[in-house]
């Protein structure tokens, strides 16, 4: 693992994708991706494993809103882009498309993941100011993998734009084996007041 360039945004995004258009989908992108990659880097990207189906999570750093328009607005005119890839690949087989616009919270780093594994996304719903649930979200994460030392915390956001008042979690873990004795064994206090809900979902690094 290593440590991530700071970037002030971070966005999380999720691809819903056909049944039938599943493994062609990967495959392609495997081999094109490097079309997306050459205007800006992916943090991580993950094939859903539990607790979502046919999904395929991404995340993007960028170091401003300005930033990412440029990105963005450099795909859009990329034909190679769009005649090899978003045409054949991409429209054929996502049915559904969500983003998370986030910051990292303060005193945190964010960790590139690397190698094989699986990455725990635990999303949690929050209410009241930041100042109310940052230090108990801040204590989750460093309890969070307690039971598996050779874990790794990808990195501890908050939404910006997206889904209000919500907070991610995502972290590494060596097999699934270990994800869940971590899962298992962490303090997670469920019944914190300033904690709506929580949907935990694990994925498969990619390619794996």
């Amino acid at each position: 693992m290593k440590k991530a360039a700071a970037c002030a945004l971070y966005e999380l995004r999720t691809y819903s994708l056909r049944l039938d258009r599943m493994a062609a989908f990967l495959r392609e992108t495997e081999r094109l991706f490097h079309l997306r990659t050459q205007q800006s880097p992916v943090l991580g990207y993950w094939t859903s494993e539990l607790g979502g189906l046919h999904q395929v999570v991404h995340l993007w750093p960028y170091e401003s809103l300005s930033h990412r328009a440029s990105v963005r607005a450099a795909l859009a005119s990329d034909t190679t882009w769009l005649q090899e890839y978003v045409g054949p690949v991409l429209n054929p087989a996502v049915l559904g498309q969500d983003n998370l616009l986030m910051r990292p919270l303060e005193t945190t780093s964010v960790t590139a993941p690397t190698g094989p594994g699986v990455t725990e996304l635990l999303q949690l719903s929050l209410t009241g100011p930041e100042s109310d649930w940052s230090p108990p979200l801040l204590q989750v994460a460093a309890e969070v993998g307690e039971a598996a030392p050779d874990h790794t915390l990808v990195g501890c956001f908050r939404s910006v734009i997206g889904p209000a008042n919500s907070a991610v979690l995502l972290t590494h873990y060596p097999s699934q084996e270990a994800l869940l004795k971590a899962a298992e064994g962490r303090r997670l206090n469920t019944a914190c007041e300033c904690w709506n809900s929580i949907d935990c979902r694990a994925a498969q690094n990619w390619p794996a």
